[in-house]
């Protein structure tokens, strides 16, 4: 075992002796099955915790989602592609979620509503063809602020200068005029 995350961390993949390794195939949320090399970390009955030499970067693996256990990482390049042909993937916005304003669409968010008042404007916004975001980026146009916002998000719109409008009634009057009443 490893005294520290330092030890694993930026070590480098050609540094690894052999016994050190393990090479899985997983199969991960989206079926993607693929092949790993990686260090165990820790284990329980559920879960793996290791680390991933190929990206160098810590991962969780559930222990049903583990395939198979290999004996070099070039059988688990070939298990892992016999087995993929088995799972059919799952796109990974399966959810409707996109993250991404592909029609750039004026970019909306909201911050410091009580959870069904906030769900109403997300519908309104929407309904008028805006894009909301759950954080505040420099794409975000307009910042709707509730009676709790949050520090952080109106610090960080400050930084990025973008408009805000307080209240559900400042945000339906941006709707109805385009106008942003300061």
């Amino acid at each position: 075992m490893f005294k520290s995350l330092k030890e694993l961390i930026g070590r480098g993949k050609e540094t690894w002796n052999e016994q050190d390794k393990s090479f899985l195939v997983y199969k991960n949320r989206f079926n993607e099955v693929k092949p790993y090399q990686v260090v165990v970390i820790f284990s329980d009955e559920d879960e793996l915790e290791v680390f991933d030499i190929e990206e160098d970067k810590l991962k969780t693996f559930k222990v049903a989602n583990i395939l198979s256990e290999c004996v070099s990482y070039d059988e688990a390049i070939e298990v892992a592609s016999n087995e993929q042909s088995k799972y059919e993937i799952i796109p990974r916005n399966k959810t409707g979620r996109t993250f991404a304003n592909r029609e750039k669409l004026l970019e909306v968010c909201f911050t410091g509503f009580p959870k069904a008042e906030k769900e109403e404007l997300i519908q309104l916004a929407k309904e008028n063809n805006m894009f909301v975001r759950t954080k505040v980026a420099k794409t975000l146009r307009l910042l709707v602020c509730g009676e709790t916002s949050g520090w952080a998000k109106l610090k960080q719109a400050k930084e990025l200068r973008v408009a805000k409008v307080y209240g559900a009634e400042g945000f339906r009057n941006f709707i109805e005029t385009g106008e942003i009443a300061e």
